[in-house]
C-alpha cells in the first residue's frame, strides 16, 4: 500500500531552528493523523516525528489507502509556548512496481506515474531520466560511468592538440603506449608554450584539457597514441526498457532525480513537492557517497597505490 510523508520546517529570519519537541497533536489530543477522505483518525496523538536535519521534521504513515486525502497535525513549543500547523498529502493512486533487479527506464516510469500521479506512456518519461542521470554523474565520480582503456589519442608529428570523446566529464588518466602517464598542467601555461615561436617539440610529458580538447606538453616530435581513461556522461535514454547506466544501489537516486527534473520541465520548480523531493534526493545521495572512486583500481598494467 501507499504511504503518504508530512513535513515541517522552522525557521526565524530565513535560519533553521530546532523548536522543544515536534509531536503529532490535534487541537483536542484526539489524534495526530486524520483520514479527511474515510472521516477516520489513523494515527495516535502524541506521536513522536522524525529529525531530518536542523529545523526540518517529518513523519510517514505508511499503511495509506490510495487516493486519500490525509491530514497531519504538528504541535511543537517554541520559548515555551505551544504552537499548532498542518500538513495534508494525498496517498498515491496505485502502488508501483517494487525497485528490484536490473533497473530500467520502464521501472523508474512507473515510479514517477505513482509518486506524481501521473499516466506518462511508455518512453514519455525518457528525457527526465536522461537528465536524472546527468544530474547524479555531475555529483561524483562514480564507478559504474568510468572508462578504462577504451579510448586512444592519435597525435602526429606538430599535431598540438585532439578532441577528447564526446561523452567526456572528468579526466582520470593519460598514458602513453609505454604507460609512462602525463602530468596535468596548467591550461594557459601549456597554449603559452604551443603558441611560442620556435616550440620545441618532444615525447608529450604532459598535457592540459582546454574547452572539449586535450592539448600535450611538449608537441609531439613523432606519431604517439595516448591512451585516456575518464567519467563520462550518460548517454540520451531512448529505450525505457533497456537498462541504464547506473547500477542497482543508485535507483531511489534517480527515481527521485526523475521527479525533480520532470518538476522542473513543467514549471513545478518552487512547487511544495519539489522542496521535499529536493531534501530526499540529496539524503539518498549522501548515502551513495561511499561508492564514490577515491582511489581508483586501473585495469592492467597501471594501478593506482
Amino acid at each position: 500500500m501507499p504511504s503518504v510523508t508530512f513535513r515541517i520546517e522552522f525557521k526565524e529570519d530565513d535560519v533553521l531552528f530546532d523548536p522543544t519537541s515536534v509531536v503529532l497533536s490535534n487541537a483536542t489530543g484526539a489524534y495526530g493523523v486524520y483520514d479527511d477522505t474515510a472521516a477516520a483518525a489513523v494515527v495516535a496523538d502524541g506521536t513522536a516525528t522524525t529529525k531530518q536535519s536542523t529545523g526540518s521534521y517529518y513523519y510517514t504513515y505508511s499503511s495509506a489507502t490510495a487516493a486519500h486525502v490525509y491530514t497531519a497535525y504538528f504541535e511543537y513549543v517554541v520559548s515555551g509556548e505551544t504552537y499548532r500547523s498542518t500538513d495534508t498529502q494525498t496517498a498515491a493512486s496505485a502502488t508501483a512496481p517494487v525497485l528490484t533487479g536490473e533497473m530500467t527506464g520502464t521501472q523508474v516510469r512507473y515510479q514517477l506515474n505513482t509518486r506524481l500521479n501521473l499516466s506518462l506512456g511508455a518512453d514519455e518519461a525518457d528525457a527526465y531520466i536522461t537528465e536524472a542521470l546527468r544530474l547524479i554523474s555531475g555529483m561524483g565520480k562514480w564507478p559504474d560511468l568510468h572508462k578504462t582503456d577504451s579510448s586512444t589519442l592519435a597525435f602526429t608529428v606538430g599535431l598540438k592538440s585532439k578532441a577528447l570523446p564526446s561523452d567526456f566529464r572528468i579526466v582520470d588518466r593519460l598514458y602513453r603506449a609505454d604507460d609512462s602517464t602525463l602530468g596535468e598542467s596548467d591550461p594557459d601555461t601549456v597554449r603559452i608554450y604551443q603558441e611560442t615561436a620556435n616550440a620545441p617539440s618532444g615525447e608529450p610529458t604532459a598535457f592540459a584539457i582546454i574547452g572539449g580538447s586535450v592539448y600535450l606538453y611538449p608537441i609531439p616530435d613523432a606519431s604517439y597514441t595516448i591512451n585516456l581513461d575518464y567519467w563520462h556522461e550518460p548517454a540520451d535514454v531512448t529505450n525505457e526498457s533497456a537498462a541504464l547506466v547506473l547500477g542497482d544501489e543508485f535507483k531511489e537516486a534517480v527515481v527521485l532525480g526523475t521527479m525533480i527534473q520532470y518538476m522542473k520541465g513543467i514549471g513545478f520548480g518552487t512547487h511544495p513537492k519539489m522542496t521535499e523531493t529536493e531534501g530526499l534526493f540529496m539524503a539518498e545521495m549522501e548515502k551513495l557517497r561511499p561508492l564514490e572512486d577515491a582511489t581508483p583500481t586501473i585495469a592492467s598494467p597501471f594501478r593506482y597505490a
